[in-house]
């Protein structure tokens, strides 16, 4: 128990230390912080079709099966580094997008409908200040399906929560739309949204009258150390890209003077 609140004390240090980082590379950049006016973009039911988005409203046999906590680099930040990158590891892929040490957090559920041979739902749901998929300057929350999900889930799955439990579709998607649009670097950003999501989808699954007392248990905890889990796993995302790093670079961890040199070529590259 001690060490699930060290963990939790660590995930809002890290956040915060994070935040700090990047409000100093957009003063640097003499960019804006301030809050950004955001609307919900959910295009589920256009993706579906208005038949097939009606049936799954009306099943109330769907289930929520799996909750995706996901992570993938800033995009500000793979931006800032393509060019070292490219300089340091031969045949870097520019185009990769996979959690590293700062992230942008997102989720993908897996809902399954009641005929168990029709193959799950898989939505996807983000807060973003901008939208990076479109090109388009469309701040706020964006809820759609995702058709490419072992891709994702096997660059960015940072926690996986199995749920097996009924929640209907409209409330999923209201649940997903519970906070405010608005974007907010440091207050109310990705990962906050994604975070409290989790929580509400949780507790929805907890409330359902048809969840079993025992799921109710191991869904509670998860709830309580959530950020206890994701930091752990961020902890070790984070040890495990720093040792591939170096295996690409052919630089052994344990010398300094080797990887000292690297980081100064590093440096070189973001001037």
């Amino acid at each position: 128990m001690a060490g699930s609140r060290l963990s939790r004390c660590l995930y809002y240090t890290f956040r915060n230390v994070a935040k700090i980082v990047v409000g100093i590379r957009h003063q640097i950049l003499n960019r804006d912080v301030e809050p950004v006016e955001g609307d919900c973009h959910c295009s589920v039911a256009a993706d579906l079709g208005e038949r097939r988005y009606k049936e799954l409203c009306e099943d109330g046999a769907l289930s929520l099966e799996m909750i995706v906590y996901c992570q993938s680099e800033l995009s500000a930040v793979t931006k800032s580094l393509q060019a070292s990158r490219r300089l340091v590891i031969p045949g870097f892929d520019d185009t990769e997008q996979r959690k590293r040490f700062l992230n942008h957090d997102f989720l993908i559920l897996k809902l399954q409908p009641r005929d168990r041979d029709v193959p799950p739902l898989h939505i996807w749901a983000e807060k973003v200040g901008e939208d990076h998929s479109s090109g388009e300057d469309r701040p706020g929350i964006h809820i759609s399906l995702c058709n490419d999900v072992e891709d994702v889930e096997q660059r960015c799955s940072l926690l996986k929560i199995a749920c097996g439990c009924s929640v209907s579709l409209p409330d999923i998607l209201s649940i997903l739309q519970r906070q405010g649009p608005n974007y907010d670097e440091r207050n109310d950003n990705c990962w906050d949204y994604t975070r409290e999501t989790t929580k509400w989808l949780l507790e929805a699954c907890i409330q359902d009258c048809r969840t079993r007392a025992r799921d109710k248990m191991r869904l509670q905890a998860q709830v309580t150390h959530l950020e206890a889990n994701l930091f752990r796993n961020h902890a070790i995302n984070t040890i495990q890209s720093a040792a591939e790093m170096c295996r690409n670079l052919n630089a052994p961890v344990q010398c300094p003077l080797q990887t000292l040199r690297i980081v100064h070529r590093c440096s070189c590259g973001l001037r």
